[in-house]
């Protein structure tokens, strides 16, 4: 309940959003929907769960047997 009211009070600061997942090619396509500006994070070869952007340039990946990973994208 305290990790929802961080969220509410302060969100995380990116205009990017996750567009799409492909699973065939292992990707995840995120869009700033400011500049239209596309990016693609390789997901690995297991079966994602959910993805959250986590700050600027930065998404979660988490992984439906339990996992997490950081992955920074735009560099």
């Amino acid at each position: 309940m305290l990790k929802k009211l961080l969220e509410l009070l302060f969100p995380p600061r990116s205009s990017f959003v996750v567009e799409e997942v492909d699973p065939i090619r292992n990707v995840l396509v995120l869009e700033d929907k400011q500049f239209g500006i596309r990016a693609e994070v390789n997901i690995g070869p297991k079966e994602l769960r959910e993805a959250k952007i986590a700050g600027p340039y930065c998404v979660v990946l988490h992984y439906k047997d339990g996992t997490s990973k950081k992955a920074r994208f735009m560099k």
